[in-house]
């Protein structure tokens, strides 16, 4: 009886399956961030997500919030190449902190642990 190695077949089944988990997870993060940053006014206080401007063209932060993946290392990346997304992060001497990154991390924690916890394609 003859034995068959299916090893490397069923490394990359799993190492698809997840990556397309850790896709998911960095695509619903990237849209919860979005969601929470699109109140409208009046502005925030410190310690909220941020508000959407006052101004037609506000939501510049909220359509600037991306998420890229990286299939090689299974690793998906959500932030935002806005500038002031790091001073409403951080605050300033001038303005308080508007947590938007890590207090979303706190909030939608078990949302991302479920997602990559759940059953996923059959490998």
């Amino acid at each position: 009886m003859a034995v068959v190695w299916y090893g490397e077949e069923a490394k990359a089944r799993v190492k698809n399956a997840a990556a397309i988990r850790v896709e998911m997870a960095g695509r619903a993060f990237r849209d919860f961030l979005r969601e929470k940053v699109s109140a409208p006014p009046p502005p925030s206080a410190p310690g909220e997500y941020p508000h959407k401007g006052a101004n037609p063209g506000g939501g510049h932060l909220r359509r600037n919030i991306q998420m890229e993946m990286d299939r090689a290392t299974c690793t998906a990346r959500v932030g935002t190449n806005v500038l002031y997304g790091k001073f409403l992060e951080t605050g300033t001497s001038k303005m308080g902190a508007r947590p938007w990154m890590s207090k979303g991390i706190r909030d939608f924690a078990r949302q991302i642990k479920a997602i990559l916890e759940g059953a996923g394609p059959t490998v």
